[in-house]
């Protein structure tokens, strides 16, 4: 998705929506741009999340924080820039 400009796309797009009996929805916007956006922002977003030190979740985890409690306490505030950026640099 990320080769091939938008307009050689929007062909099979009508196409796959009339098939999917979902044109003149609120889905049929969504999904394009989704399949377009998201591979642009995953790339940065995965490497920040490879960034954050193991070290970390493991002294969570010796304070006696459980696995999902380390979650909403550390990830969530930890990716809070990239999330910034991701929002910033959206161009829709």
């Amino acid at each position: 998705m990320l080769t091939l400009p938008e307009v050689v796309l929007a062909d099979p797009a009508v196409l796959n929506r009339i098939k999917l009996h979902i044109y003149n929805t609120l889905l049929a916007v969504i999904l394009p741009l989704a399949a377009l956006q998201i591979p642009l922002h995953d790339t940065p977003g995965e490497k920040f999340m490879n960034g954050i030190p193991d070290g970390l979740i493991e002294a969570a985890r010796v304070d006696g924080a459980s696995l999902w409690a380390t979650f909403p306490l550390h990830h969530t505030s930890l990716t809070r820039p990239i999330s910034a950026a991701i929002a910033v640099t959206d161009p829709h």
